[in-house]
């Protein structure tokens, strides 16, 4: 109901998609949440005065749904927040990954790889914001929780950062950082 009172145009309204999150509702695994919310974002993309989308699939899907405005807006880092730290040769290795507990999964393909990794040095992998419940591994796995207060402190703390994303149509509207 509230995107048709949207939709009638009586209160302009703006919105921005950082996430595929349309996906949720057209290609939901229940039939009837596909056909009764499948183009729920549609009309609400359609009928916004201005879509902000964070990558081209989302100003894509923007486009298509009829959108009248479609900006595309990356996600921008603050320089003054986020330092560079001097190369400093470490025993370990640090591997550093920040997301959350629904994206955790996209690192359960690389637990292998950096299984036979630490059978040639010496690694941990440092998780910001989300934690696999049942991970065992070869190499020590530090979970910690993500706040915006401390994230750009965590980050100096990797020696490089991954971002594992399948090839599917959510993570299509993912916007990395």
């Amino acid at each position: 109901w509230v995107e048709r009172i949207l939709g009638r145009g009586a209160i302009p309204y703006i919105v921005d998609y950082d996430d595929a999150i349309f996906h949720r509702y057209d290609q939901h695994p229940q039939r009837w949440v596909r056909s009764l919310l499948g183009r729920k974002i549609d009309a609400v993309m359609r009928n916004a005065r201005l879509v902000i989308a964070g990558n081209t699939y989302l100003c894509e899907k923007a486009v298509q749904s009829g959108a009248k405005w479609v900006e595309w807006l990356p996600t921008v880092v603050d320089a003054t927040r986020y330092r560079l730290k001097p190369f400093v040769k470490r025993p370990v290795f640090t591997i550093g990954w920040i997301g959350s507990p629904t994206t955790v999964i996209y690192l359960e393909p690389l637990y292998a790889v950096l299984g036979r990794l630490s059978q040639h040095s010496e690694i941990r992998l440092v998780l910001v914001g989300g934690c696999p419940k049942d991970i065992q591994s070869a190499f020590p796995v530090e979970c910690r929780p993500w706040s915006e207060e401390t994230e750009a402190a965590q980050m100096l703390d990797f020696d490089v950062g991954i971002m594992p994303i399948p090839d599917e149509p959510w993570a299509y509207g993912k916007c990395g950082f």
